[in-house]
């Protein structure tokens, strides 16, 4: 099992849609997330049945919004995108980015004990001894080297972008448009702090 804010950034992509319980899913993204951290989720708003053993959901961004709420995660942007990526495909990703915001040690503990308790409350063999390992104490762990992007960001970056990219369907272009966010994005979250 991944430790308790062990990571800086956390990328989920296409696989939320084949999870039975994506709510337990983005409740151990944010538990595995440092403070400041962030999560990248993308996942299918439309699209054909596609078991890969299972495809349980589609997802538009007031759902990503509650799954990430329900995790103590906030929501920096959260939108579908507003065309279809290829001519014939039927797809539209819904996007969530999320940050795990800063909280006291005493927060911090409660909130690791709440996310504890979600995960017990999904198991099917519970114990009395099981409550008794929920750990309530408060805790400080070291935060991501990452900004504050809720303080930072102007509202809707990459809705606003992509809005501007569907006026002029052009698959090339899109992917150039693409690459260059993806390397960007790279940039910023390897620039030395």
């Amino acid at each position: 099992m991944v430790e308790d804010d062990s990571y800086g950034v956390v990328l989920c992509s296409q696989v939320l849609e084949h999870t039975r319980y994506p709510w337990r899913l983005t409740q151990e993204i944010a538990r595995a997330l440092r403070p400041l951290g962030l999560a990248f989720v993308t996942s299918p708003s439309s699209g054909h049945v596609h078991r890969y053993p299972e495809d349980c959901f589609r997802y538009y961004p007031d759902g990503l919004s509650a799954l990430a709420s329900a995790s103590g995660l906030l929501v920096v942007e959260a939108h579908v995108q507003s065309r279809p990526v290829y001519r014939s495909n039927l797809w539209l990703d819904a996007l969530l980015i999320a940050q795990k915001p800063m909280r006291s040690p005493n927060d911090a503990g409660r909130e690791r004990a709440r996310l504890q308790l979600s995960r017990l409350a999904s198991k099917s063999d519970l114990q009395p001894e099981n409550l008794a390992s929920v750990d309530f104490s408060p805790r400080a762990p070291r935060p991501s080297r990452l900004p504050d992007f809720l303080a930072l960001a102007p509202k809707s970056i990459f809705k606003d972008r992509d809005a501007a990219l569907a006026k002029t369907f052009d698959p090339v272009r899109r992917f150039v448009e693409a690459r260059r966010h993806f390397s960007r994005a790279i940039k910023v979250l390897t620039r030395p702090i």
